[in-house]
């Protein structure tokens, strides 16, 4: 019995420091996890932070990738600038004529007007101008978007851009999104929807089509065959017959078909009824106010009563204005004697007509001879031959000598008819040149003529755009830029007639001559 309970004593006693233990253990336990849980919340706040700082600089990367892309661009375009300029020097001509960059229209301010198609097409506008200007950076995109909001556009741009309501906007898309999030109606297309469903052609055909397109435009996903029911349900019957008598099976092809119909009417019938007694009794009152009433043709024609004035304007004679009617005017005996002057003056003035038919016109001779035009070149004026015969714009080696030309190397050779070739003198370049109105430089061959100044030639006139007029005496120059009618006078340059013709020898073939004889 002894043994027993020493027995249960030793068990109480083990059990006891099993017990011991485990709250040992299960407090290194909960210590290992406390710490494990600890260096993961570190280990996640650092990562976070790396990944904060990989974010931005993947925003930088992109950045460096647009701009990157923007100089690519450039440089292909310096490229194929220089590819150009070096074939020019290759060839021996070179023209630098300066690049004109034309700005892209800017669009227009936005005032937070809650409409979708004007919601859509300021988004549209916007994205166009960065497509020509070539902005393609992000931030720029948003601040040049928000300096064209006006009114309560800019007042939500105001409170949205401060850092209180959220994060700050950083993309164009981010930008759009809250942009339609705030300013596009909600229920736009659902109204657009029920516009069109209760849409009937009461007018003209025309005003129809344009407003059933204004509707269809703010609708995204509607089926054609659904459009196409709505749009021939609310024709009129014989524009509808009309259109299925045309076998018309798309909405394009009705919409175009009925915008070419025409409406007949019927010619109103004039009213030739007369006007009872209110009618004049209105315009009377309209005519002479309210101060006094003129004698009605009612029954009681004979009497006429004058109200009193009770603060409405005055009475006023529309002839003389006085304050009288326009009945007891005393002038109206002289406008009854100026309209019968006038009476008799204009039958003086028809007997008057009466002679003249009896004059004729003396017809005037018209003027023979070669056509010369006055021009300007180099500030000094001379008269130059009009002559179709010839190739170019000619002066001889006198008159460029006279002028100051700086005379370049000519090329080629020079032949009339029924002569031999000569070498050209010289050539003179970007010679300011002013015919009428229009100024402009041009290229001048000097060649040895002692017939005349100047010679205008063929080339010349179709640079100008000229259109010559010889029964007129004068020249159309019909150029983009001015635009003027040069008169010509009638010379005969010798007393002997001329058949000639002056060209530059470049024919058919490289070094032969090419000849064109005109008849004058």
């Amino acid at each position: 019995m002894a043994e027993t309970r020493d027995a249960v004593e030793d068990a109480v006693v083990r059990i006891e420091g099993v017990e011991s233990r485990d709250e040992d253990l299960r407090g290194e336990m909960q210590g290992a996890l406390n710490a494990a849980v600890d260096g993961l919340a570190q280990r996640s706040e650092s990562l976070e932070a790396e990944l904060v700082s990989i974010k931005e600089e993947i925003a930088a990367i992109r950045t460096e990738q647009d701009q990157v892309a923007t100089m690519r661009e450039e440089f292909e375009a310096f490229k194929i600038e220089l590819i150009a300029l070096r074939g020019a020097v290759a060839g021996g001509t070179v023209m630098l004529q300066p690049t004109t960059r034309s700005d892209a229209p800017k669009p227009k301010e936005f005032n937070g007007h809650r409409e979708a198609k004007v919601v859509d097409n300021f988004l549209w506008s916007m994205e166009q101008y960065f497509r020509n200007a070539r902005i393609r950076i992000d931030e720029q995109k948003v601040n040049l978007a928000s300096s064209y909001l006006t009114d309560y556009a800019l007042l939500w741009w105001r409170h949205r851009s401060d850092n209180r309501s959220g994060t700050a906007i950083t993309t164009w898309d981010q930008f759009v999104d809250e942009f339609r999030s705030y300013l596009y109606p909600q229920y736009a297309e659902r109204d657009a929807r029920a516009k069109l469903r209760r849409l009937e052609m009461k007018g003209e055909v025309r005003e129809y089509v344009k407003e059933f397109s204004q509707l269809m435009l703010q609708i995204q996903s509607m089926r054609e065959e659904d459009a196409f029911f709505q749009f021939m349900d609310g024709l009129k019957p014989w524009t509808r017959l009309e259109l299925e008598r045309r076998n018309v099976d798309n909405l394009s092809n009705a919409m175009s078909v009925a915008e070419s119909l025409l409406e007949f009417k019927p010619r109103e019938k004039p009213n030739f009824s007369k006007p009872n007694g209110k009618e004049i009794a209105k315009e009377r009152y309209k005519e002479f106010g309210s101060g006094a009433r003129e004698k009605s043709p009612s029954k009681n024609e004979g009497k006429s009563f004058i109200t009193k004035d009770k603060g409405k304007r005055p009475l006023k004679c529309f002839f003389c204005d006085s304050p009288h009617m326009a009945r007891e005017c005393p002038a109206k005996a002289k406008l009854t004697a100026m309209a019968m002057e006038e009476e008799k003056a204009e039958e003086k003035q028809l007997g008057s007509l009466r002679i003249l038919n009896t004059i004729k016109v003396k017809k005037s001779q018209k003027k023979m001879g070669l056509m010369f035009a006055d021009v300007e070149i180099a500030g000094h004026k001379l008269s130059a031959l009009v002559d179709t015969g010839a190739t170019d714009f000619f002066i001889p080696i006198e008159a460029a000598m006279k002028l100051n030309l700086q005379v370049g190397k000519g090329m080629g050779t020079l032949k009339t008819v029924n002569t031999k070739e000569v070498p050209v003198h010289g050539l003179a370049s970007n010679v300011d040149v002013a015919i009428g109105q229009w100024k402009g430089k041009t290229s001048l061959e000097v060649i040895p003529l002692d017939d005349y100044d100047v010679v205008k030639g063929l080339d010349f006139l179709d640079r100008i755009s000229a259109m010559l007029l010889p029964f007129a005496d004068c020249i159309c120059i019909l150029d983009s830029q001015y635009q003027c009618v040069v008169p010509l006078k009638r010379e005969f340059g010798r007393d002997h007639k001329t058949l000639s013709a002056i060209q530059i020898c470049s024919g058919l073939k490289r070094g032969e001559p090419t000849f064109l004889a005109t008849r004058r």
